[in-house]
């Protein structure tokens, strides 16, 4: 049976040194979430590998080009928030206004 996993190292500095985590039952998503919300801080990332079996695959580049992307998805979400609020409408209403011809940007 080969099993498979992320190993996540993390740099801390000073005293606290490198950290690496492994939660096996965490798919790639997991990883890019944890990223994106901040729930560990993309910035320390030293590296992110993929252990399955024997083999060991450094994933750090491809993870934090979609961390990338989903940080930049989320600070568009909030900006949308933003201006629903302060335009007094839901997002919704407010792309309808978008698609009407305002321009948000």
């Amino acid at each position: 049976m080969s099993h498979s996993y992320f190993v996540v190292m993390l740099d801390y500095g000073g005293t606290r040194g490198l950290e690496a985590t492994v939660h096996p039952e965490d798919t790639r998503r997991d990883i890019v979430d944890r990223l994106v919300t901040g729930e560990d801080d993309p910035d320390r990332v030293v590296f992110i590998h993929y252990v399955a079996g024997f083999t060991i695959e450094d994933v750090t580049e491809d993870i934090m080009l979609d961390v990338g992307d989903g940080i930049q998805d989320r600070a568009e979400r909030d900006y949308e928030r933003q201006c629903a609020r302060y335009y007094g409408g839901d997002i919704d209403s407010l792309r309808e206004k978008q698609i009407e011809g305002w321009r948000l940007k």
